[in-house]
């Protein structure tokens, strides 16, 4: 614990934000039939909660990650048959995004182990800190994002 504490701020958040997506994996690999992977589970729950269209730009932006982690991403869960994937009529360069019935059912899982999860995580802070920890992590996102990072 002590040399974590002396860790760089920034090295403190990154080793946290693995330790949270390895809790997701063997969370998911335990409890979920398709084996997703954290990315995958996200972006399952991001189509989900989405009424407009989204597309696979929507994701690359919503995770900040690569075109081709994102396209990796979305073929393993087309593959898996959790979405499906069509041009835009609008615009055919663009990909819609769409959960099937088995996407649908992996999502309504997920919400639920999510919801596990983040009681979890939070089970070792009261109210006072979760919201100190919020403002705190807002202020430093919102750092980066004025120096320019995603």
């Amino acid at each position: 614990m002590k040399e974590f504490k002396e860790t760089p701020l920034g090295v403190q958040i990154r080793k946290t934000d693995q330790v949270i997506k390895s809790y997701i994996d063997d969370y998911l690999d335990k409890h979920m039939v398709d084996n997703l992977y954290a990315i995958e589970s996200l972006t399952l729950r991001f189509i989900s909660r989405h009424d407009k269209k989204v597309s696979a730009g929507d994701v690359i932006n919503r995770f900040n990650i690569s075109k081709a982690t994102a396209s990796e991403t979305l073929h393993r869960l087309e593959k898996k048959k959790l979405i499906t994937m069509s041009s835009d009529k609008e615009d055919c360069r663009k990909k819609v995004l769409t959960l099937t019935e088995k996407g649908k059912i992996a999502s309504k899982q997920l919400d639920e182990i999510f919801n596990e999860l983040n009681k979890h995580i939070e089970s070792c802070l009261d109210d006072d800190e979760k919201e100190t920890l919020s403002s705190l992590l807002l202020k430093v996102f919102n750092n980066l994002n004025d120096m320019g990072g995603k």
